[in-house]
């Protein structure tokens, strides 16, 4: 059930980086996602219901952003907590940042929302709307009447002699923001990933989390959504940002790196070392500091026979970092390969001491020491 967890929480994330690219309506799937996660159906058996129900409702809390701490009584006419207008929309991690509070389950599942003609609207209310009458599990010809209320709740003047004007469906915004609670409440992921340091699988620049293993694809993503939110603008006939513009094109540039390297790489498992040096150093050029870089350089100058320059850029790389475990073992195999059987022992034992299972440090150890005894011997041969 931990696996369906976090499919479900994988899901919230992708729909929330395709909201933010364009897609609103991507915001009916999150709403699917959160009753799946947190519905209990009316007359389920045992073996039925949330994915929470049947992880034996574990006590955990969740993130609310919601503003104010009063909850609206029955006299209230029109109360919202999840206003967003289009154009003053803050970033989607500033909510994190204002106050926040911590819930349990039920507390967030069941808070009011929106109250409009006295009538009010849990996160519960609003999720199951569109899932259950909006299309996301379930598609109805007649919403409820409630939900059509939420739905056009906000209207406003463009000018002094416009006409009134629907704002930017709210609804579909306040479903965004519950995904956003939902996956920054942290004892909620570490639920369903419970061996991860960071995990989080929101993408840190349009979300404010640390960057996740994979560069491409955040750059990739924050390139994507600074594109299409500046090509929104422009078809609209507005001017776009500049410096989103320029931001943009920086991030492209990061991209070629690492693009680079994947290239160099799978040059050195195709033997192609003249390739693979040249993608090495055009990616050195974009990140003189990364020692990962600088190690396939060093690796591909071995393999064409240019040792000299191969040992100087593995030395550069463990004077930098000496606990680059590939560099480390790349000059031990260098200096084996030249005889150099001293030098290799010396570095296959700091190989060794670091990693005491490395089987082929020490064969390759054992080896050496061999070769060094052979050749001590021969030398007292010569000399008697």
């Amino acid at each position: 059930m931990l696996e369906q967890l976090t499919r479900q929480l994988g899901y919230l994330s992708r729909s929330s980086q395709l909201f933010d690219l364009g897609y609103t309506d991507e915001a009916i799937r999150i709403a699917t996602s959160l009753r799946v996660l947190f519905h209990d159906g009316v007359g389920n058996r045992k073996n039925q219901g949330s994915i929470i129900k049947l992880l034996g409702k574990p006590t955990i809390h969740l993130i609310s952003t919601s503003s104010g701490t009063t909850t609206p009584d029955s006299e209230t006419i029109f109360y919202d907590r999840y206003m967003h207008l289009r154009g003053n929309i803050p970033p989607w991690k500033d909510y994190l940042k204002r106050k926040t509070s911590l819930a349990t389950l039920a507390e967030w599942w069941t808070q009011v929302i929106f109250v409009v003609d006295r009538k009010a609207v849990t996160r519960k209310d609003l999720v199951l709307w569109a899932a259950e009458k909006d299309g996301g599990a379930h598609s109805d010809s007649q919403n409820h009447e409630t939900y059509e209320a939420v739905m056009g709740m906000w209207i406003a003047h463009a000018g002094p002699q416009s006409q009134p004007a629907p704002v930017a469906p709210q609804h579909l915004f306040a479903l965004r923001r519950f995904a956003l609670e939902i996956l920054a409440s942290d004892e909620l992921v570490r639920l369903a990933t419970p061996n991860s340091i960071n995990p989080r699988p929101d993408s840190h620049l349009l979300y404010g989390f640390e960057p996740g293993a994979d560069p491409v694809a955040n750059r990739a993503l924050d390139i994507a959504s600074y594109y299409l939110k500046n090509k929104a603008l422009k078809e609209t006939g507005q001017r776009g940002d500049v410096n989103k513009i320029n931001r943009s094109l920086q991030l492209l540039h990061e991209l070629v790196s690492p693009f680079l390297t994947w290239r160099a790489e799978e040059y050195l498992h195709l033997a192609n070392y003249s390739a693979a040096e040249s993608d090495f150093r055009r990616a050195l050029e974009i990140e003189p500091t990364n020692y990962h870089i600088m190690w396939g350089l060093g690796y591909s100058l071995r393999e064409l026979g240019r040792l000299d320059e191969s040992e100087a850029t593995l030395r550069e790389v463990l004077k930098a970092a000496p606990d680059h475990h590939r560099a480390r073992v790349t000059l031990a195999n260098l200096y084996f390969r030249v005889d150099r059987f001293a030098d290799a022992i010396r570095e296959y034992d700091i190989v060794l001491t670091a990693d005491p299972q490395s089987e082929n440090a020490r064969i390759n150890r054992e080896s050496a020491s061999a070769k060094l005894l052979k050749m001590a011997q021969m030398r007292r041969q010569n000399v008697d």
